[in-house]
């Protein structure tokens, strides 16, 4: 008969396997991020007078989208209705279910102000295209300067005199 080394940590190895499919199979690939509402994923640049803001939002009709822009930040809220929801849900047996559906909520803070009652928004091929002009403050301003002759010249923000 052959004698093996009792090691206790393969025991807890075991159960940490076990209650990871038990996750797994309770809400999904994914575990416990899967319960949490999904982030909205966004790209957002500057241009030289705009603030662009690109949220990816398939299967989410326009009329399901709300933006919001309040002081310095933006808030974009997006809502997928599934097709049980249109239908008695007693009809459906699932068999998979790893689409995410609900509200899907996004909030950043903006890099500088923008004019919101000139934003426009539109949809394409699942994408929210949202267009935020700079406001007044945030545009550069041209200064004149005055040579010792009494001459003015205009520089702008981030040239230099020649």
């Amino acid at each position: 008969m052959a004698v093996s080394r009792y090691e206790p940590f393969t025991r807890l190895v075991t159960l940490r396997d076990a209650i990871d499919r038990m996750f797994e199979e309770a809400f999904g690939r994914g575990g416990l991020a899967r319960v949490a509402a999904p982030a909205l994923p966004i790209d957002m640049f500057e241009r030289q007078d705009e603030l662009v803001v690109m949220a990816a939002v398939p299967g989410v009709k326009p009329e399901d989208v709300e933006i919001s822009v309040t002081s310095d930040t933006l808030t974009i809220r997006a809502t997928i209705h599934t097709e049980a929801e249109k239908e008695e849900a007693g009809k459906w047996n699932w068999y998979f279910r790893e689409l995410d559906y609900g509200q899907f909520t996004r909030t950043v803070s903006l890099p500088f102000p923008v004019a919101a009652d000139k934003a426009d928004a539109r949809f394409e091929n699942g994408m929210l295209y949202l267009r935020l002009p700079k406001s007044a403050e945030a545009l550069p301003k041209r200064i004149k300067v005055q040579s010792a002759a009494g001459q003015s010249q205009q520089i702008g923000v981030g040239q230099q005199r020649s």
